[in-house]
């Protein structure tokens, strides 16, 4: 729409710029052609104005279009190619369009009309005929071209409307099927414009999106696999304490090792919501830069003695500082074990507790 506007408002500024400006130099030389025989002739007969015009009217400039006219105070025609004295009364000294009779044809003109000293009156003019065609020719062209211009235009719109529903059917479908369950969809890239860097950027959101899935399925499996075994520690307690002969004793034991355990979970669980709340920002100010270098140093001169026993060599890895930002109560948690687990640090049956494996922020 605002394209189309443009156009029309175009097409207006060069039509007045071109027959408005024509019709300002026919307006000017008419004027002027006028004061000059005024001038010339104001204390003059009327004798020498007439034979000065038929002078002008044949001389071979603008012959074909020029307009004169001297009128007698009597009202008679002296001289002139108009055939009859145009009747309806101008305002003299302005140029106004009139219809007239030129060497008998019937004509558009543009006239200024100035009164002689001796009372008659001089007509001046231009036959508006050839520029009238040249005025249509302008229009014709200008609604060919705006027609022609807007042809293209809805052209363009349709290619463009096509390219962009096609460019974006490719994102909406995979979509959908990303919707459907298969995160290994993407975008292909085939540009390297706005949509071609649009597709990267929702690819890369894709690929985080997958990452995290895998992350989620990876503490998923953990989780299940982490309190398989306390509970089914507990329930073992608790079936031998129903199966043999009861006591108060056996089953205060029973009792004890039950809440042990559960406690043991509470722990585990309360280790996973720290967890989820390091790895979605909002305990982003409890995490510190902290050299894992240093970290594996002290474990490995905490442990020296005990590894010495069974006959095993611990190093620590040589190199520099290794920095990362790491959450200082699930560092604690992960280096010390889990208290009141009965279990060595970083231990949970066999496999590492679920705070030992998420403790660092990329």
């Amino acid at each position: 729409m605002l394209v189309a506007e443009a156009i029309l408002v175009a097409s207006g500024v060069f039509y007045f710029g071109t027959v408005g400006v024509m019709d300002r130099r026919v307006d000017g030389k008419i004027a002027a052609i006028s004061n000059r025989l005024m001038e010339s002739f104001r204390n003059r007969p009327i004798e020498e104005l007439a034979r000065q015009i038929e002078r002008e009217m044949h001389d071979g400039i603008d012959s074909d279009t020029e307009i004169f006219l001297v009128v007698s105070p009597a009202g008679q025609r002296v001289v002139g190619n108009l055939t009859a004295v145009p009747s309806a009364t101008r305002p003299l000294g302005q140029v106004v369009t009139d219809e007239v009779v030129r060497e008998g044809k019937r004509a558009t003109g543009r006239l200024i009309v100035q009164q002689l000293p001796d009372g008659g009156y001089l007509y001046v003019g231009r036959d508006l005929s050839e520029q009238r065609s040249i005025s249509d020719l302008v229009i014709k062209a200008l609604l060919a071209g705006a027609g022609a211009s807007l042809l293209v235009l809805a052209a363009g719109a349709l290619l463009f409307r096509h390219q962009i529903e096609k460019r974006i059917g490719h994102i909406r479908r995979t979509a959908q099927r990303i919707e459907a369950g298969d995160l290994t969809q993407r975008i292909p890239v085939s540009s390297d414009d706005e949509f071609g860097r649009l597709s990267i950027d929702i690819n890369r959101m894709l690929d985080r999106i997958g990452h995290l899935m895998d992350g989620v399925r990876h503490v998923s499996n953990a989780i299940a696999h982490d309190l398989r075994t306390p509970l089914g520690r507990i329930r073992s307690r608790l079936d031998e304490a129903v199966r043999r002969e009861a006591t108060v004793a056996s089953l205060s034991e029973a009792a004890g090792a039950a809440i042990e355990g559960i406690d043991a979970l509470i722990l585990v669980f309360e280790k996973l919501l720290q967890i989820a709340e390091a790895e979605s920002g909002v305990r982003a100010r409890s995490f510190e830069a902290v050299d894992l270098n240093g970290i594996a140093k002290d474990m490995v001169e905490l442990y020296d003695a005990t590894a010495e026993q069974r006959q095993v060599s611990l190093k620590p890895a040589g190199g520099g500082a290794v920095l990362a930002q790491v959450d200082r109560r699930l560092r604690a948690a992960a280096i010390g074990g889990d208290r009141g687990s009965g279990q060595r640090p970083g231990y949970s049956g066999g496999r590492a507790a679920p705070s030992d494996r998420t403790l660092l922020s990329s």
